[in-house]
């Protein structure tokens, strides 16, 4: 489950933390999906198991257990162009699908992630034992990311993940609407600065998802 994490930190340093974890910290729970629930917190009162990389590697737990979460996520029903026309936006109920995860993090774990994927689990703190040549394993290194500020929505498909990439006052349209915040108070909260065609391009996008349904 924490791929992103292990190649951040490399075999020997991340299987320590989690040695330490599950014992400092011992399941809670009948199923191991559960063991990383922690692991963010832990990871950040306990700085010297993953220094200097902390703040990467509680990014990348994050990460990865919004992705866990997302795929066991209750799905209600999407809200339909009906719904929208049948109600003022004033009186809208919105809310986002149980299983969508919002994400502000430090790091572009997405992108990392992917490209240590694509590249063999490869990573350049890894050390795990490799029986392919030594060039083959450099040929596969993926630089660390470097910080940059990243805002991201982890949704499921047909029982697929996805994460796709928020701008900040998108990111802060989607918060408001999870709060509980009617439509225009959504559309305020993105900021003075959106043009009406952001905003519509946007909530197509993000109907054409199924991210919405009706507020309980």
């Amino acid at each position: 489950d924490l791929p992103g994490l292990r190649a951040v930190l490399g075999e020997l340093v991340f299987m320590r933390l989690i040695e330490t974890y599950l014992v400092k910290l011992p399941s809670r729970s009948y199923t191991l999906r559960d063991l990383p629930d922690r692991l963010e917190g832990f990871i950040r009162a306990n700085r010297k198991l993953t220094a200097p990389h902390t703040a990467l590697a509680a990014d990348m737990v994050a990460f990865e257990w919004a992705q866990i979460e997302c795929f066991d996520g209750a799905t209600r029903p999407v809200m339909t162009p009906d719904d929208l026309a049948d109600t003022l936006p004033s009186r809208l109920k919105m809310d986002l699908q149980p299983h969508l995860r919002l994400l502000v993090l430090r790091y572009p774990v997405d992108d990392y992630a992917m490209a240590v994927k694509e590249n063999g689990m490869r990573a350049d703190a890894s050390n795990a034992v490799d029986t392919s040549s030594t060039e083959s394993v450099k040929s596969k290194r993926v630089r660390r990311p470097k910080l940059k500020r990243t805002y991201l929505a982890v949704h499921r498909h047909e029982g697929t993940i996805y994460y796709k990439s928020l701008t900040l006052p998108s990111y802060r349209m989607l918060t408001a609407i999870r709060e509980g915040k009617t439509l225009p108070q959504a559309v305020a909260a993105a900021g003075p600065r959106v043009k009406a065609s952001q905003v519509q391009e946007w909530f197509a996008n993000w109907m054409h998802l199924g991210w919405f349904c009706l507020r309980k």
